[in-house]
């Protein structure tokens, strides 16, 4: 394991906490002498690898960039697998591979997709506040309920400006959830790529 300054070198177990704004993913895991793959994925195979995963993709500030030997058709997940894990990274790779240029997109920011959303809740007869709050954090949409004007039933987060403005992922994914919930918050995140290709919350 090197750390040095901004540089740091860690296995998948060991990845907590650390932040670069650019990461090289190096997937460590390829054919054997004879050509075989054996389905073994470290920590991936385990209940609860996913997590690994999550964490070791989301340390990027800026890029994540893939190194692997292997292509996402080479990973055959059995189906008693004890974890999502290995599923979940021969997606992530198809992903990185393929990026999403099935998917027409008529959006040049996420934030007009957070209008898109906002305009679509409204057209099917929901109240609808945008920018909830006063701080730099603030809820982008908030569903009004219907029988109390000043009180929200549902908060929508996407990954749009508000997003982009936390500078660590620990704050975007962790701190900013568990602060709303503490305040009754129900919170739902529409993810922009997810949107781009269902066209649907």
């Amino acid at each position: 394991m090197i750390n040095n300054g901004n540089l740091f070198i860690k296995n998948l177990e060991n990845v907590q906490g650390d932040e670069s704004d650019i990461i090289i993913f190096s997937i460590g895991y390829g054919r054997d002498e004879n050509g075989k793959l054996t389905m073994n994925f470290g920590p991936l195979n385990s209940a609860g690898g996913e997590k690994r995963l999550n964490v070791a993709i989301t340390r990027a500030r800026k890029k994540i960039i893939i190194v692997s030997s292997i292509k996402p058709e080479d990973i055959k997940v059995p189906e008693n697998a004890a974890g999502s894990g290995p599923e979940l990274l021969r997606r992530y790779i198809h992903f990185a591979v393929t990026g999403d240029g099935n998917t027409v997109n008529k959006f040049s920011s996420s934030d007009e997709i957070t209008d898109d959303i906002y305009e679509a809740l409204i057209n099917s007869g929901l109240k609808v506040d945008k920018n909830v709050g006063f701080s730099k954090n603030n809820i982008p949409l908030g569903i009004i309920d219907p029988a109390d004007r000043n009180h929200y039933i549902l908060g929508i987060e996407t990954d749009g400006d508000v997003y982009y403005r936390m500078k660590t992922p620990s704050e975007r994914e962790r701190i900013r959830n568990n602060v709303l919930s503490d305040r009754g918050w129900n919170i739902y995140r529409v993810w922009s790529l997810d949107y781009i290709k269902t066209g649907m919350l």
